[in-house]
């Protein structure tokens, strides 16, 4: 008898970026999130559970333009590492900043109408919550075959570090685990689409 081929054909990707100069970076960011928050201390409730979401306009404010360089670079390096055709080009549709007190966690949810999402890391005290990943196939958890744990997964989940971002499949449902620190975790999110080059 032959020997059994696989082959893996459905794979998701989920990439991460350290960013240069991040502390720097996020002392300013620290400061320019904290003064938005007292301008609109409201802010907007949409997967944040006791947390403070700013609106969505992160990107059009001049005291962001760090991370949004950051963030556009990142993105054309993973267009390249893909092959993103160059008849289109990426920009960012929205963004916002997340404040997460003690207990404040992200119910899981996918982000529609878009074909990245991702997430800036500005301060990460221990114990703060993971960003965690489910496989966005439900017919998987049918019958799990009889192997050791940690051969299969039905989520995966990453723990998270100042200075990190990570990029994902805007439909792969994601949620953050609650803060049980007693300080904030204080994150940048965003989502990506594609649109035609100008000539």
């Amino acid at each position: 008898m032959g020997d059994i081929k696989r082959e893996s054909w459905f794979p998701t990707h989920i990439w991460s970026r350290d960013i240069d100069g991040s502390e720097q970076l996020n002392s300013q960011l620290l400061s320019a999130i904290r003064g938005w928050q007292e301008e609109d201390p409201k802010g907007v409730a949409v997967s944040n559970s006791l947390g403070w979401h700013s609106q969505y306009n992160l990107h059009r404010r001049g005291e962001f333009r760090g991370i949004i360089d950051a963030i556009n670079d990142t993105v054309a390096a993973l267009g390249r590492d893909i092959g993103v055709v160059e008849t289109v080009e990426p920009i960012i549709y929205t963004s916002w900043a997340n404040v997460s007190p003690k207990h404040a966690a992200n119910r899981m949810h996918v982000h529609p109408d878009v074909y990245l999402s991702g997430v800036y890391y500005v301060q990460v005290p221990k114990g703060c919550g993971k960003i965690c990943f489910r496989d966005p196939r439900p017919q998987v958890e049918g019958l799990i075959f009889p192997v050791p744990r940690g051969a299969m997964w039905s989520e995966v989940t990453y723990e998270p570090k100042a200075g990190r971002m990570f990029l994902f499949p805007a439909w792969l449902p994601h949620e953050v685990l609650p803060n049980m620190s007693n300080l904030d975790r204080i994150s940048i999110a965003f989502n990506i689409t594609y649109r035609s080059r100008k000539s």
